[in-house]
């Protein structure tokens, strides 16, 4: 259901901005670039098929309680006198209203709804999750502010065995903060205003509602839980460009299984002249694999744009001649 993409999102959005206290209502326009690069033996068969790099726009606007996002041939407005999202659908000219009261009910049943799967619950609290934040101390200059870095690692593993033994995952996300950005107080306070329409308290003590929810059927993601939300809390800065990559890490029997099929492989570096370009991306990719690089995927994410420019209120309204589509919550 398309509906419940609101969901993990908008827990996301929120928890991001949900500690800033400005109350600042100027027009805001933030465009971002999301570049996605698939790795390995995923990249090798999306480079068959024609579709490597992907690349995706996505420009959001705030007017007063209107916020406006466009991605992906979607519209999302929200409302926050109104207390509700509205997705729009210009494909088919339709729209779908969500409530914030409806919103937030999605989000409080996640974890129970979740929790019923008990084979899913049984296998989770055999993992553990590790994360781990730290400043980095690089700068570096992004749309002419000095931006510093800040990274978060998220290991999972089996419990009681070495990442190196068992296998797992690890989700690597480095953020670069810039202080004093036209709009950024703006956009973060809009997003505690959506929280305050909520109900939702996003302080470091507020949280601790939704944390206990996941604890209680996830206890093994509620120390990382908390871990974030510290760390947020004390990050001050708004994020011009994030890279984030998921890898997985074979065990050893897995490792041992690659190896073998690794010596079976052609070796694409000799065909790479033939096949040109393409021929080259295949044989750096095979490289990569042949020296132990699990990257799954890698996402990158930056502000490419920023403009406090007044808009105009239509940005704000459903178009004339779009019908409205009921949905199940």
């Amino acid at each position: 259901m398309r509906v419940r993409k609101y969901v993990i999102w908008t827990f996301v959005f929120l928890l991001a901005g949900g500690l800033c206290l400005q109350q600042v209502r100027a027009d805001v326009t933030v465009k971002r670039k999301t570049k996605v690069e698939m790795k390995g033996p995923a990249a090798m068969f999306m480079q068959m098929l024609g579709k490597g790099l992907q690349e995706q726009m996505e420009i959001s606007y705030i007017k007063g309680d209107m916020a406006r996002t466009e991605s992906e041939g979607e519209i999302t407005l929200t409302d926050l006198k109104n207390k509700r999202l509205i997705k729009l659908y210009p494909a088919t000219k339709t729209y779908r209203v969500l409530t914030f009261d409806a919103l937030k009910g999605m989000m409080e049943r996640a974890p129970e709804d979740l929790a019923k799967d008990e084979r899913a619950r049984e296998e989770a609290a055999k993992w553990d999750v590790q994360v781990d934040v730290k400043r980095t101390g690089k700068k570096a200059r992004i749309l002419g502010f000095q931006a510093e870095e800040i990274q978060f690692t998220i290991t999972v593993k089996r419990k009681g065995v070495a990442l190196e033994d068992s296998g797992g995952m690890i989700i690597r996300a480095s953020q670069w903060l810039a202080k004093d950005v036209p709009g950024a107080k703006e956009a973060v306070a809009f997003q505690k205003r959506m929280a305050e329409a909520m109900g939702i308290d996003l302080s470091t003590s507020g949280m601790g509602d939704m944390i206990q929810a996941l604890g209680r059927n996830y206890p093994q993601l509620s120390e990382g839980a908390r871990t974030l939300v510290k760390e947020l809390a004390r990050a001050e800065g708004f994020p011009l460009k994030t890279v984030m990559t998921y890898e997985v890490v074979p065990g050893k029997e897995q490792k041992e299984e690659m190896e073998k099929s690794r010596e079976k492989m052609p070796d694409l570096s000799k065909l790479s002249k033939m096949l040109g370009g393409f021929g080259k991306k295949l044989a750096r990719q095979q490289k990569e694999m042949a020296e132990g690089s699990n990257v799954l995927m890698e996402f990158v994410t930056e502000v490419i744009d920023l403009s406090t420019k007044s808009l105009d209120p239509s940005l704000f309204r459903i178009p004339a001649g779009y019908k409205e589509e009921t949905a199940e919550y």
